[in-house]
């Protein structure tokens, strides 16, 4: 499995970037409605597609027929995805209660194992994708390692980094996994900043100024929102 790809941009599409779905299907099925998703498109989704949401499987299943029907979808490992990769190679005989916790029994088949589909999609998640423009991560990169772009367990989980752009050829990071208020990220989007966040906690539909799942534009730097529409989340800590 290849830890992260440089992906160019096709002529003709559009390039969007969401992050930490949380096993809200709806409300991400809704979004890419509203952005009206073309196969000509680019779509990189930064991790965290798992847990809290009542439907962890839908949004699985949903990139995936994504991607049998020929969009081009790219997935990031969150740090959701590598918990369940993480009981499932410690304690594997605590993994059902684990997901029971989270809301994503549903991962599991009959025989209360992870669906195959689902190991298999984990297991292939990239840890960062680089685009001409931008470094697209679930958390960010820790500037303070030798080689930030091999400390790939930090990406999944840093909050507080300064980064150094000469190692990442002044380029923009896009990422996810820390919860900003939606006038935030607005803000940071607006005022073209170096560093990105898109996470607006897409979970947390009952604490102010949060609750929407978002899409951003990476040509454009328009941001697209879309309102939680799930009937209940389990708002636990990341």
């Amino acid at each position: 499995m290849p830890k992260h790809l440089y992906i160019s941009a096709q002529k003709d599409g559009r390039r969007f970037a969401i992050s930490d779905i949380h096993g809200c299907n709806k409300t991400f099925e809704a979004l890419l409605t509203k952005i009206d998703l073309q196969p000509k498109d680019q779509l990189f989704l930064l991790g965290d597609f798992v847990n809290r949401g009542n439907d962890s499987i839908g949004v699985i299943k949903t990139i995936l027929n994504l991607q049998e029907a020929g969009y081009q979808v790219y997935c990031l490992r969150g740090n959701h995805e590598q918990m369940i990769l993480d009981v499932l190679r410690r304690w594997p005989l605590q993994l059902k209660a684990f997901l029971k916790k989270y809301g994503s029994a549903d991962l599991l088949n009959k025989e209360g194992r992870l669906r195959s589909k689902v190991f298999d999609f984990l297991q292939e998640c990239l840890y960062y994708i680089e685009l001409d423009d931008y470094y697209l991560v679930h958390a960010g990169f820790d500037f303070k390692a030798e080689k930030p772009l091999k400390s790939f367990s930090k990406m999944l989980s840093i909050r507080k980094y300064t980064p150094d752009y000469e190692k990442i050829n002044f380029k923009k990071i896009v990422h996810g996994h820390y919860r900003h208020s939606l006038s935030y990220i607005e803000r940071q989007v607006l005022e073209n900043k170096m560093v990105l966040p898109i996470d607006n906690g897409c979970s947390s539909k009952k604490i102010k100024d949060q609750g929407n799942l978002i899409c951003l534009n990476l040509d454009t730097l328009e941001i697209t929102t879309q309102r939680n529409i799930e009937s209940s989340t389990k708002a636990l800590f990341k």
